[in-house]
């Protein structure tokens, strides 16, 4: 089921079901055939500008194979912004069996986001995907270049919540519901070992979060590593996080600084502060 209603000031896409092979909802903004697989030059549409701005996505019920139910990419100078995303739910069908993590592999988890731990049926990684570093001929995103994304009652119980790469600013994720097998409420960590992890932030807000883990060594709730280069972290905040069992709160490798607030859980020692690299 799918409905799309085109304004002269906005789109908006809503009452998406159903399970597909890649992302359930692309945005890409991606225009070189150059780029790889010149995913976004094959399918443009001559006289029409590249960047993507003033969408709405609601009532998404849906799951993808592999990838993410929503997914943003932007590469080359393209610009994405001004996109409102509400009520999101997966619905992939993996569910553990007597209370083992993985039925194919009983005896013990892997590391989360190793790509070749299970191939998994219904198996997204993340429910939002902001950026991507391989998609680009001569550079990927910066600041600047994806900015006001508004995503809330977000819905997830596996991978993670929100995967951004590269750049994002002056963006809003609040009402987070994530459970059972989700290893993370924001990372940074690229969904594929092989590939760049970290992000430059700047004014962005995540609130209001509720999460509740199976028992898991690897879990992190806000995770902002990198691997291959230095990322900043400037005005970002965390605030009213209801954290269940979860034992790593925060992996704050960027530099900058991280505000939270109203934190609770079994293994939250300090409700409010700063973490500073």
């Amino acid at each position: 089921v799918f409905s799309m209603t085109r304004t002269d000031t906005f789109r908006l896409v809503e009452k998406i079901t159903g399970q597909v092979g890649d992302d359930v909802v692309a945005l890409s903004a991606i225009d070189h055939p150059e780029s790889l697989q010149g995913m976004g030059w094959m399918y443009r549409v001559e006289g029409h500008e590249i960047d993507i701005h003033d969408i709405i996505i609601k009532d998404i019920i849906a799951t993808s194979v592999e990838c993410s139910v929503i997914g943003i990419r932007n590469t080359d100078g393209k610009k994405i912004y001004n996109v409102t995303i509400d009520n999101i739910h997966c619905t992939d069908n993996y569910a553990a069996e007597d209370g083992k993590l993985y039925p194919a592999y009983p005896k013990f988890r892997l590391p989360p986001f190793d790509i070749n731990r299970i191939r998994r049926s219904n198996a997204p990684y993340t429910l939002i995907r902001i950026g991507q570093p391989g998609y680009f001929k001569d550079r990927p995103n910066m600041l600047g270049e994806v900015y006001n994304i508004h995503a809330t009652n977000l819905h997830m119980h596996m991978g993670c919540v929100v995967l951004c790469n590269i750049s994002l600013e002056n963006s809003y994720f609040g009402n987070i519901y994530a459970e059972n097998d989700v290893d993370y409420i924001f990372t940074t960590k690229e969904a594929r070992a092989e590939r760049q992890y970290g992000a430059d932030l700047r004014n962005v807000v995540i609130e209001n979060v509720f999460y509740q883990n199976r028992d898991n060594d690897f879990a992190t709730a806000f995770d902002f590593d990198i691997n291959q280069k230095d990322f900043k972290a400037e005005n970002v905040v965390i605030q009213n996080a209801f954290l269940g069992n979860c034992k790593n709160i925060f992996n704050m490798k960027m530099d900058g600084t991280l505000h939270y607030s109203g934190f609770y859980g079994a293994n939250v020692k300090k409700a409010n502060g700063t973490i500073a690299k």
